[in-house]
């Protein structure tokens, strides 16, 4: 018997009898990537190459900041 990683009740089946939280379901389509996402993820990984320290650091906190932003946005929007 294993324990429900959502709700952490213990389950004998593929779903949890107490939050319905499914387990040991899982879908996976093997597709290549769109040709465009190629080519941009090289030339992402080509320019952060080319990039000095402090342009990568930079580019890591405005990052961060954005994405506490948007967490702060969710957090402001689930309260409301």
């Amino acid at each position: 018997m294993t324990n429900c990683p959502n709700c952490g009740a213990p389950i004998t089946g593929s779903v949890c009898e107490y939050c319905g939280t499914r387990h040991g379901i899982s879908v996976f389509v093997s597709a290549p990537p769109p040709p465009q996402m190629l080519c941009d993820t090289l030339l992402l990984s080509r320019q952060m190459q080319q990039c000095s320290s402090t342009e990568f650091e930079n580019l890591q906190t405005r990052l961060a900041r954005e994405a506490a932003n948007a967490s702060e946005i969710r957090a402001y929007k689930f309260t409301r």
